[in-house]
């Protein structure tokens, strides 16, 4: 299960993911379906926190990727100004 918080936000933004697999990265796409960032995971941790401070505002998609892991459904967020 991906999670993330808060929602909206303007500067940080943390993503959880519990499940089976070993997270890798956070791939982060607008509402085009354009990957604007990919957000590698150290250790496989299960949070990680990111600034989206240099995204324009608007909405985006956040799909968790990794080792093992079956298809996990895309949380989304909106980042505001």
């Amino acid at each position: 299960v991906a999670q993330l918080f808060p929602k909206p936000t303007s500067d940080r933004v943390t993503f959880t993911f519990t499940g089976e697999g070993l997270l890798n990265a956070w791939d982060i796409m607008d509402a085009s379906g354009r990957v604007v960032a990919q957000i590698a995971v150290e250790g496989h941790a299960t949070s990680t926190t990111i600034d989206v401070s240099a995204l324009d505002a608007g909405m985006y998609l956040a799909t968790p990727t990794g080792d093992g892991m079956s298809h996990v459904e895309p949380v989304t967020f909106q980042v505001i100004r």
